[in-house]
């Protein structure tokens, strides 16, 4: 009767043991599924069950040093791109400073100073964007009452570009179109394909007005680039305006 309690106990043990040796194995299973998908923290969790469980168990004390050292890089790395925001955004570079801190947010979204930060550059970039086009339509207003019809149509489309609800310069707009239709009815049309090439062309060269107005003379130099693919004849207007922009920037 002693000897069969006896048994039953170590029997009862045995099957403790092959449990807990079952646990041990997925959780440490599960800490380099974890540690592989550069899910750090969740793989420190299960290789400290582990350790708690059986401290000598396989590598888990190395993987535990390895998680460890591969969660505070990373803090590091976001350390770093927060601190890049901030460069960006005092040195004026709001476009970079919000993409910078959006990124930073994935990783830390109750992060309420960078939130600020995004805020901030966000509201720097509406007010830039408003002098640009501002800037742009006072210019489009000159050269209309000069009689620069062409000039102020270019202007204007770039403020409207900028500030697409800029119902004043889109008045001034609709006006030159109908004095530039008036003039043109006597010049004999261009063909549609070109008419198609000379409007791409104008697009490209007032978006890198506006990235050169906004201080992003990379993006502005890709534009105007665009616009020698679709003109190559040097006698006409847009190919004239873009390369004197390219030789300016690509000294």
């Amino acid at each position: 009767s002693r000897d069969f309690r006896y048994l039953e106990a170590l029997s009862k043990i045995e099957a403790i043991e092959e449990k807990i040796g079952e646990l041990t194995r997925e959780f440490y299973d599960k800490g380099i599924k974890y540690f592989n998908e550069e899910e750090y923290g969740k793989a420190l969790v299960n290789f400290k069950k582990v350790s708690e469980i059986d401290p000598n168990y396989r590598e888990v004390n190395t993987y535990i040093e390895n998680t460890e050292s591969e969660i505070e890089a990373k803090e590091e790395r976001i350390t770093d791109l927060f601190k890049k925001g901030i460069e960006h955004f005092e040195e004026g570079k709001y476009e970079e400073a919000v993409s910078v801190m959006e990124k930073f947010l994935t990783t830390n979204p109750e992060h309420s100073e960078a939130a600020t930060y995004i805020s901030k550059a966000k509201s720097f970039l509406g007010k830039r964007r408003e002098k640009l086009a501002k800037d742009y339509y006072e210019k489009g207003v000159k050269y209309y009452r000069e009689g620069k019809y062409v000039e102020s149509l270019t202007m204007l489309e770039q403020a409207l570009t900028i500030e697409p609800d800029y119902e004043e310069a889109r008045k001034y707009l609709k006006e030159i179109r109908r004095k530039l239709d008036k003039s043109e009815t006597s010049k004999k049309p261009e063909s549609k394909t070109d008419s198609l090439r000379l409007e791409k062309a104008k697009k490209y060269y007032q978006m890198g007005l506006v990235y050169e107005g906004m201080g992003d003379i990379e993006r502005a130099v890709k534009e105007w680039k665009k616009v020698l693919k679709i003109i190559s004849d040097p006698r006409q207007d847009y190919y004239k305006k873009t390369k004197q922009k390219l030789r300016f920037y690509e000294k």
